[in-house]
């Protein structure tokens, strides 16, 4: 009926829709009320970021960019920049982690790592740059050195943990393969 690739496509769709909704809805809300208050290694991360990037990764690029804007509207709302840069740093993240999905090392373990570290470093250059293209004051290398590269760092760090729950959650629930 479904060959092996159609049949691993429509068991992400129903993983995207049942489980990838509320979970992107309670992690923006987190990220929104929550991680404002907390520190590691002297910078707030951007556990959203984290979680939509292990969505591409393991979901594909298609579904992880719909619920990264869904959870990207959560976090505009909430955030004091100029409406659609939070928005537009995601995208371009996401993008970044969309190419780990066509990468020839695919399956090697550094590969959310690599990606993490990429999409942290866009996501930062992306929202900077923007936010200096509205006039506010963003210093280039003092946000590099004190915000982007020490995120780059908590985020490397925090990778294996996020990816590695989002990996179990979405193992367990996805649907069992039927043998023909």
């Amino acid at each position: 009926m479904f060959s092996e690739k159609e049949g691993r496509s429509a068991r992400g769709v129903a993983i995207g829709l049942y489980l990838g909704l509320p979970l992107v809805l309670l992690v923006a809300l987190a990220q929104a009320a929550l991680v404002n208050d907390i520190r590691f290694l002297g910078v707030k991360p951007n556990l959203f970021l984290l979680f939509i990037v292990s969505w591409v990764l393991l979901c594909g690029f298609r579904q992880g960019l719909l619920l990264g804007m869904i959870g990207g509207i959560v976090l505009e709302v909430n955030s004091g920049a100029p409406f659609g840069s939070t928005l537009l740093a995601l995208a371009v993240a996401m993008g970044v982690a969309g190419l780990g999905e066509i990468n020839a090392f695919r399956g090697a373990w550094f590969l959310k790592y690599l990606v993490i570290l990429g999409g942290t470093l866009v996501y930062g250059l992306v929202f900077v740059a923007l936010l200096g293209a509205t006039g506010h004051r963003a210093p280039f290398g003092a946000t590099l050195a004190r915000i982007i590269l020490p995120e780059m760092v908590a985020h490397l760090l925090l990778m294996a943990p996020v990816y590695g729950a989002l990996h179990e959650i979405t193992r367990y629930l996805e649907p069992k393969a039927v043998e023909p």
